[in-house]
């Protein structure tokens, strides 16, 4: 990804910049609770698919 300046991005997607400038801090505990499956639950099967 180029390098924006955050001015422009703040411009561009006005809040939601501070998704893509600061991130999003999510627990993993909280992700268990929600009624949703992984194609990877594990990182290791990520990276295995992903350096295929």
């Amino acid at each position: 990804m180029p390098a924006v300046p955050a001015f422009v991005l703040k411009l561009i997607l006005g809040e939601m910049a501070v998704i893509v400038l600061e991130g999003v801090k999510v627990s993993a505990e909280k992700t268990k609770g929600i009624p949703f499956n992984f194609k990877y639950p594990e990182l290791k099967g990520a990276l295995e698919n992903l350096l295929r």
